[in-house]
């Protein structure tokens, strides 16, 4: 059996491995899980495998390459549990670190605290840690959320996989659900393009530093504004407010205490329901805001700002 482990990932995972199949735990605060399979070479499973445990074999054609292989890129140390580690496909027979031609999953996953709502969920039996690694048997349109569920004393619980989210209660401790999203890379630090505008129960994960005295994240196309958030300093307020056909809505003012400081990074979570934007900042909800436009039509947001240190971190969905 090939060691398919990278480098710096050599000991055993706190979750162990069996002879077939590998996987490690990454503890740097992340909370992110890295998936390994074993070599492109066709076995079965040990009988001893559970099915939970057991993980599809990828069968190619003699001579046949794929884009299965994956290079594994961690996170910078002391990122936040809202982010994930960055996958980049490339061909198959990629040599790892450890000297080994593997597959590996393609599918990455950032850990969050609170029990959330999915959208068009199924159900199936399965050992803890494993729900995730159950998402490569499965239509991966069904992997956008994932989470356990109803476990008992021998780790024997209810795997959920739903397609979108709808809400989070991020007030439940103890409580861990996973989100399946890619990067979304930009030309500078404070635009990224929308290809598909905002896409409903489909979340959007930012991270954006903030900068006195104002700054101010909008989400819009070329003529309308669905929505901004102005995040002021000087006021020491959050407010709020859209702009259709050059008229101005009805402002909207955060009754969260504004605890902000300039510099400060922060994590949103944009969540897209039938009729609703709903704007998390850490966790907390500052807006609840109505359709302007569909969000669908919403194609670009940027970060404006007086202040240079104000910047588009990441933006994953």
């Amino acid at each position: 059996m090939q060691n398919c482990r990278e480098t710096g990932q050599n000991e055993p995972s706190k979750f162990g491995y069996d002879q077939e199949y590998h996987y490690n735990y990454n503890n740097n605060n992340n909370n992110n899980y890295y998936y390994y399979y074993k070599p492109t070479t066709t076995t079965t499973t040990t009988e001893e495998a559970t099915t939970a445990e057991a993980i599809t074999e990828a069968q190619t054609t003699e001579g046949a390459t794929t884009a299965e292989a994956t290079t594994v890129e961690e996170t910078t140390e002391g990122a936040t549990t809202a982010e994930a580690t960055t996958v980049e496909e490339t061909t198959e027979g990629a040599t790892t670190s450890a000297g080994g031609n593997c597959l590996r999953s393609t599918l990455t996953f950032s850990s969050h605290e609170g029990f959330p709502t999915g959208s068009s969920c199924q159900s199936f039996s399965g050992v803890d840690i494993n729900c995730v690694i159950e998402c490569t048997r499965l239509d991966q349109t069904l992997c956008k959320l994932v989470y356990v569920a109803s476990c008992n004393v021998y780790r024997e619980c209810t795997c959920i996989f739903c397609t979108g989210m709808e809400d989070a209660d991020f007030d439940t401790s103890n409580f861990q659900f996973f989100l399946h999203t890619k990067e979304v890379s930009g030309t500078n630090s404070s635009y990224r393009s929308l290809s598909r505008g905002l896409v409903h129960l489909q979340p959007s994960l930012l991270k954006i530093k903030l900068g006195s005295p104002v700054t101010t994240i909008v989400f819009r196309n070329n003529t309308d504004e669905a929505f901004h958030i102005t995040f002021s300093f000087t006021d020491q307020r959050v407010t709020t407010n859209w702009r259709v056909s050059n008229s101005l809505g009805t402002p909207g003012l955060s009754t969260v205490p504004f605890s902000f400081t300039d510099g400060q990074v922060i994590s949103i979570f944009l969540i897209v329901t039938s009729g609703k934007f709903k704007f998390y900042v850490d966790q907390v909800l500052l807006f609840n805001l109505e359709h302007s436009i569909p969000p669908s039509d919403v194609t670009y947001f940027l970060l404006e700002s007086s202040n240079s240190e104000a910047t588009i971190i990441s933006f994953r969905r």
